[in-house]
């Protein structure tokens, strides 16, 4: 089941998340309408942060893979995309 979104701040847009319930790994497309700087971050329910990369995104689509081993165990985690002060938060479901 795919997840689309249409999250749209100034800094970027976010077109879809997929597959969620997540597998093994996931896949967040999104657009950047100019050169940036992004931070993804995995947080738990207790706000721990799990997992966490910096990219430098260049002008267009965007597709970044998410791999899930690094999991501490199946369950329900928060992916935050942000930009600068622009950030989304959204549920990932991890069987």
């Amino acid at each position: 089941v795919a997840v689309k979104f249409d999250v749209s701040t100034d800094s970027f847009i976010i077109l879809g998340f997929a597959p969620n319930p997540a597998t093994s790994e996931s896949e967040l497309a999104l657009y950047i309408p100019s050169n940036v700087n992004l931070n993804l971050s995995l947080s738990d329910p207790a706000a721990r942060v799990v997992w966490n990369k910096k990219y430098h995104a260049a002008e267009g689509l965007e597709k970044i893979k998410i791999f899930h081993d690094y999991l501490p165990a199946a369950g329900i985690y928060f992916l935050q995309v942000s930009i600068d002060e622009k950030k989304e938060v959204f549920k990932i479901v991890v069987p």
